[in-house]
């Protein structure tokens, strides 16, 4: 792109017919460059506009979970009758991302009324004759009187421990699934091995995570399904009083704490 620049020395001026004509000093035939006599006119070139800058796309590091996962979705289709038929794939992740965008584009609990989401280790199906299966057992949590937002809480810090191998026995989880029903829901997490010591574990941890989730005015019952028996070999029941016991056991806890580090200080003073 081309522009003219003007030099002024305040001195006196001489037409462009002059110019031409070379006359005035320091400029011969009209070819010579600025004089100080002179006012000069001179074409400047500008640079060029600077080529456009591509996005430049920064991909987040890639954080893998230890294990594969699976999400199943088990619909009652009327007629029929197959688990197998109605169980269908919604997705299957192997990293935090993927449990993200799983959960995304997966309904919510609260809407999935009917149904049962299951999230389950590969390449463990949801169904207790599979060989990871049919030597454990699952432990049940029925849920009364919930609101449906709780539900979708429950559901989502329940996944997270799963995919995050919190649980005690990790390597005997095999998954999780949550039954949506209009009257009661019910949470249920399959391990691969019915020991007492375990389902006393696992049960104590499961317990401790729906409890987190501050639930008020709900009853819940817990019971243990042995699979290789058949029967229900754990059952009892959580009152609303217990979860209140559970919030001022924390508040205490929080108290303690607090007053621990104040007395601290104190001494070290």
């Amino acid at each position: 792109m081309g522009g003219y620049h003007t030099y002024d020395t305040n001195e006196p001026q001489f037409h462009d017919s002059e110019l031409a004509k070379g006359k005035g000093k320091g400029r011969k035939g009209g070819k010579g460059r600025r004089s100080s006599n002179f006012y000069v006119e001179e074409e400047v070139t500008w640079p060029r506009a600077a080529a456009p800058v591509q996005d430049i796309k920064v991909e987040a590091p890639v954080k893998r979970l230890e294990h594969s996962w699976t999400m199943w979705v088990l619909t009652q289709t009327p007629g029929v009758k197959k688990w197998e038929e109605n169980m269908h794939k919604g997705g299957e992740f192997q990293t935090v991302q993927g449990y993200w965008q799983t959960m995304r584009y997966t309904h919510p609990a609260r809407k999935c009324c009917g149904a049962d989401l299951c999230l389950f280790k590969n390449p463990v199906k949801p169904a207790w004759e599979d060989d990871a299966c049919k030597n454990g057992g699952r432990w049940i949590a029925k849920i009364e009187k919930l609101k449906a937002k709780a539900l979708d809480v429950i559901w989502e810090r329940l996944t997270m421990c799963l995919v995050g191998e919190i649980f005690p026995c990790r390597n005997l989880i095999c998954g999780a699934v949550i039954s949506t029903r209009s009257k009661a829901s019910k949470i249920s997490l399959w391990i691969s091995w019915a020991d007492d010591s375990v389902i006393h574990d696992i049960g104590s941890y499961l317990i401790e995570c729906i409890a987190s989730c501050e639930l008020r005015n709900t009853s819940i019952h817990y019971s243990f399904e042995n699979f290789k028996h058949g029967a229900v070999t754990h059952s009892f029941q959580y009152e609303p009083r217990h979860q209140q016991e559970y919030n001022a056991g924390k508040l205490y806890t929080l108290i303690f704490f607090c007053f621990s580090i104040v007395l601290k200080s104190i001494i070290i003073i």
